[in-house]
């Protein structure tokens, strides 16, 4: 296919954007970003216009009787605002682009009370896009492109809940911090009318600074990643690690834990989990885990027909294996000390981000389920679910005021655009590739702009 001579492209300063607080609080955030535009040959344009809109689209299908279903659909606009960058397409000016690099600064401040991005299956879903149309005189062919834009909400520092174990009261308010069950389930080829049931108290989660004292020095990979974790969280004071220790049934010590509950897209979940017998002849066969995605919408506004929807979908499991030999079936003192990794992915699409608002819900859990074989012969599964929290990457705090004059410079749009163009050089024709101004001097350390989400907001 012959390359074409006119490219038109979307940058960014962040295609992620956080509202800080919650609707009633929140200042909001602000979009900003340059519209770029290449040009091989000289071309006739009658307009360029950049629009920006929010909608909320919702569908379902409503039972009306024994065999007659209704579906519904409806579509809202929340958010809608237009740049026009060239003259207005009511009039017939044509204006003529020589060839060239053009840059188009936007910005946008949006207000905090708007609704996350979120979709629940087929149900629900919240959209922020970019599109923009450059329309061409007569029968040529218009050039558009378009750029989803994401937003998500953090709560305020002043207002993050900080769990610690004695607080019971707390905690027991936060079911997704108590969902975890462990039942004994009988096979078919053994069965027993018992079914025990086991709940967990509250200081079965504690939280701590360090890894446990008895702990074995962590490899460097696990030694980076709980450095980085706590690098990243602390602003937010969410670098406190999670352990959950407890016994089944005095048969059974395990212990489950991971640095953090509050992870972004591109990580990985160090887990570890050691289980210890207390009865010989009792063995851990395997061991599964599950991360799975939890989306619900509510019927605020009357929709879903009064009833609130639900989508779930699983983004990774994996089976861990336990090999054990015949001879270790009486003995009880060597625990099993089980580490792995759970991936994240680094799209949005395929993990979205945590949100619980008026409209919808997602949630983020890790299921375990150990198979456990008896000495009698049958079979128990001991399961377990601990919360995990999707959030968006805070970019950094502000630099005190005697490093602001060696680490950043005041904000200037066309500023911006250069260091935009710089990054979206590889994308530009190399024949048609104009010299850009020179950077102001000196910028050291650091050559980027500070972005709305590096404020603090109280």
């Amino acid at each position: 296919m012959r390359p074409s001579s006119t490219t038109i492209r979307i940058e960014l300063e962040n295609d992620t954007l956080i509202m800080h607080g919650t609707p009633d609080e929140s200042p909001g955030c602000v979009l900003r970003g340059v519209l770029n535009l290449y040009l091989k040959q000289p071309l006739k344009a009658k307009s360029l216009v950049l629009r920006f809109t929010g909608k909320i689209r919702i569908a379902w299908t409503q039972t009306l009787g024994a065999t007659q279903e209704r579906y519904f659909e409806d579509e809202k606009v929340v958010l809608q605002h237009e740049w026009r960058f060239l003259a207005s397409e009511a009039t017939s000016k044509v204006t003529t682009l020589a060839p060239g690099n053009y840059a188009y600064e936007f910005e946008l401040p949006l207000k905090g009370d708007l609704p996350e991005s979120v979709r629940v299956g087929q149900f629900y879903n919240v959209q922020y896009q970019l599109k923009a149309l450059l329309r061409r005189p007569h029968l040529f062919p218009n050039y558009a492109c378009h750029r989803v834009v994401h937003l998500t909400r953090h709560p305020l520092p002043s207002t993050m809940l900080t769990y610690d174990h004695s607080d019971a009261t707390a905690m027991s308010n936060d079911a997704d911090w108590l969902q975890r069950i462990m039942t004994s389930a009988v096979t078919e080829n053994h069965a027993d009318p018992r079914l025990s049931m086991l709940t967990i108290d509250d200081t079965d989660l504690s939280y701590a600074d360090q890894p446990p004292a008895d702990d074995p020095a962590p490899e460097d990979e696990t030694q980076r990643l709980w450095a980085s974790r706590h690098a990243a969280l602390a602003y937010y004071g969410l670098s406190d690690p999670v352990l959950v220790v407890n016994q089944w049934v005095d048969k059974i010590d395990y212990e489950i834990s991971m640095p953090t509950k509050y992870y972004h897209h591109g990580d990985v979940i160090p887990v570890r989990v050691r289980v210890r017998a207390l009865v010989p002849g009792i063995q851990v066969r395997c061991i599964n885990c599950t991360f799975k995605e939890y989306a619900t919408c509510r019927p605020v506004n009357g929709w879903f027909g009064g009833r609130s929807k639900s989508h779930g979908r699983i983004l990774y499991y994996a089976r861990h294996n336990h090999e054990t030999r015949d001879e270790d079936a009486s003995e009880t003192s060597h625990p099993w000390d089980l580490r792995f990794m759970v991936p994240i992915s680094s799209r949005i699409e395929d993990t979205q981000y945590d949100l619980n608002n008026e409209a919808s819900k997602v949630r983020h859990k890790l299921k375990f389920q150990l198979n456990i074989f008896n000495p009698d012969g049958h079979m128990s599964e001991l399961r377990a679910v601990l919360p995990i929290a999707i959030l968006a990457k805070q970019a950094g705090s502000l630099p005190s005021y005697e490093q602001s004059s060696l680490t950043s410079f005041p904000y200037d749009p066309s500023l911006m655009a250069q260091l935009l163009q710089r990054n979206s050089r590889d994308i530009s024709p190399s024949s048609t590739n104009a010299p850009l101004p020179p950077l102001p001097s000196p910028i050291s350390p650091c050559i980027r702009l500070p972005t709305y989400d590096e404020v603090q907001c109280h």
